[in-house]
């Protein structure tokens, strides 16, 4: 069993605020809710996630991942919307994700199938389960610590300012979302090193 993955841009809205824009938009996840399209954890629906005006929608298969698109795109005409073609993507979770599979296609465009997507500033990897890519944030870690040691090598820092500096903005750099999954040996060592490399 694989999870897909598409991450779709809202486009053509212009000065709605976000509280308009959600009540706006809010047909699109009751018409795929009433539909019982997409993915249920523990009874609760969860195939349509947003925020904003991103929008990522969870399927199980390919058939009805392709269904759950085509009552977006119905939604988005009665709504006088476009998606942004261009900026939507397919991101396979499973063992099955490297087969070959018919294409999804939105707004009669096929979209691209991807190994790894940002949603919310979190990199998320095509691969047998559910797994972030660490790279991005140690990097920011990494540049945060250098700006924070460079100071401190000035003169200009104490070294209790430098560790609440550490403990208040280079760590949750380093471990933003990471609660949110569960995360493997590999990772768990990477972030051990990473945090005390720093020492």
């Amino acid at each position: 069993m694989f999870f897909s993955y598409l991450l779709a841009v809202y486009v053509k809205v212009v000065f709605l605020s976000p509280f308009l824009f959600a009540i706006y938009v809010h047909d699109v996840i009751v018409s795929l809710q009433d539909k019982r399209l997409g993915c249920l954890v523990g009874g609760s629906y969860i195939g349509c996630l947003m925020f904003a005006d991103d929008l990522v929608l969870l399927s199980a298969s390919l058939t009805v991942l392709q269904q759950m698109v085509n009552v977006c795109e119905q939604e988005m005409i009665y709504l006088d919307m476009k998606f942004n073609t261009a900026k939507s993507m397919v991101l396979r979770i499973g063992k099955s994700r490297n087969k070959a599979c018919d294409n999804i296609l939105l707004c009669g465009v096929s979209l691209q199938f991807v190994s790894t997507v940002k949603y919310l500033s979190v990199y998320v990897e095509s691969a047998n389960v559910f797994e972030l890519n660490l790279h991005e944030s140690q990097s920011k870690y990494f540049r945060s610590t250098k700006y924070g040691i460079f100071y401190k090598c000035r003169g200009n820092m104490c070294e209790t300012v430098m560790m609440h500096f550490f403990s208040s903005y280079c760590k949750p750099i380093l471990l933003y979302a990471v609660d949110s999954v569960h995360l493997s040996n590999s990772n768990l060592r990477s972030l051990s090193h990473n945090w005390h490399a720093i020492y």
